[in-house]
């Protein structure tokens, strides 16, 4: 994607990152239930969503939404857009308000779309929160009442577990159901484990 290699600071972080939210958005679809091209989305929003960094740090997913709403992606309509810039800006620490004029202006169906496609995002930037790939894959078991996540790692996961509490509101709110870390399977030490984040 053109703008992300024009302005992304660490392109291995953000790649891990869409990488890790296309694994949740397969492996949840019977919870989420959405389609291939709210998939696309996620998507471009995950491969953009730090480009506000080149304005500094604070508030750089507020700039990461008004870049992606003003560019002018080849194969995305302004509708389209915004959603994907709203997607990309709910990665951080908001979450969507009736306030937001960017989110508000979306129909509501839309709205209910970045909140889900967000809660994502969000997950997997808090898995990728020390930006060293230290995960390698994830598989999601879905229950009545929760989520688990089991991780497959490539070392030490600290950063990543204490971003993936940090991160994990959205989805509670969106889904209504508690996420959790199921098993953890180092293969740099071929050791499996069990941990739970509370």
């Amino acid at each position: 994607m053109q703008l992300m290699g024009q302005l992304e600071r660490e392109p291995a972080h953000v790649i891990q990152v869409s990488k890790l939210a296309l694994q949740l958005f397969d492996q949840l679809q019977p919870l989420h239930r959405l389609q291939a091209d709210d998939r696309d989305m996620l998507e471009a929003a995950a491969l953009l969503h730090d480009i506000g960094y080149v304005y500094g740090n604070k508030g750089h997913n507020k700039k990461s939404l008004q870049m992606i709403v003003e560019s002018d992606l080849e194969g995305w309509d302004d509708q389209q857009l915004l959603m994907i810039g709203n997607i990309a800006r709910y990665h951080n620490n908001a979450v969507p308000k009736q306030k937001h004029t960017f989110f508000t202006v979306l129909p509501e169906p839309c709205q209910d779309k970045v909140k889900k496609l967000a809660a994502l995002l969000r997950l997997a930037d808090g898995l990728d929160r020390s930006h060293s790939d230290a995960i390698s894959s994830i598989t999601c078991r879905i229950g009545v009442k929760s989520v688990k996540i089991d991780l497959e790692t490539r070392g030490k996961i600290v950063h990543e577990l204490h971003g993936f509490k940090k991160k994990r509101d959205l989805f509670s709110l969106v889904f209504e159901r508690k996420i959790k870390i199921g098993r953890i399977v180092d293969r740099w030490h071929i050791q499996s484990r069990h941990f739970a984040v509370e």
